[in-house]
């Protein structure tokens, strides 16, 4: 057996467009779908949420959502969390309004900051209240890399245990305004690779 060059690209495993929501696609608490996205609040002040899309879990795919924060401050924090388990383990990915990245592991009772850092000059990024940035996560085997509007922010090792899990848009409001809210456009999950294709003939 030997394989053949692939002839498609990677396979697209979910893909969700808000302003052509699919009947099924779950509400957050008091959240609400308008004018092309759906709006995501959080109320309680240092209060963290996710949302997950697609109500499956995931293993190494390539992650796109496009977010913006309307309502909040430069202490709340918006962005993806992928390979939520069961027990409350993930990595989150999230911004603030004014530019600062944070790149945050949770284990389901304590969380650990990678980095806390300013978005760096040469990263594009659309600062302010209501202005979208598209976050992409690939996410391979124990390596998750973490991009914003196309450009590779940090890359981080997983541990042993989360190899897949849920994925979705996180957002944590901060001690100073008065709630969160994220508004998401679309996302878009896919394979990795394109699938394999095999011959019987020989080399």
């Amino acid at each position: 057996m030997t394989f053949l060059i692939p002839n498609q690209p990677p396979p697209v495993l979910l893909s969700i467009d808000f302003r052509n929501p699919p009947a099924d696609v779950g509400l957050p608490p008091g959240g609400w779908i308008a004018g092309g996205g759906l709006y995501f609040p959080v109320n309680p002040p240092d209060t963290g949420a996710g949302l997950p899309l697609g109500g499956m879990s995931f293993r190494d795919v390539v992650v796109q959502i496009q977010l913006g924060l309307v309502e909040g401050d430069g202490n709340d924090l918006f962005g993806v969390f992928v390979r939520r388990t069961a027990s409350g383990r993930y990595f989150c990915f999230a911004i603030t309004a004014n530019g600062r990245v944070v790149i945050r592991y949770v284990d389901g009772r304590r969380s650990q900051d990678v980095i806390d850092a300013r978005i760096a000059p040469d990263v594009r990024f659309y600062n302010g209240l209501g202005n979208p940035n598209v976050f992409g996560v690939v996410a391979s085997g124990p390596a998750l890399t973490f991009l914003l509007n196309g450009t590779v922010v940090h890359s981080v090792i997983a541990e042993r245990g989360l190899a897949d899990g849920e994925l979705g848009s996180y957002l944590h409001h901060g001690p100073t305004s008065g709630r969160a809210v994220v508004r998401a456009d679309w996302a878009q999950v896919s394979a990795v690779l394109p699938p394999v294709r095999f011959t019987t003939g020989n080399y």
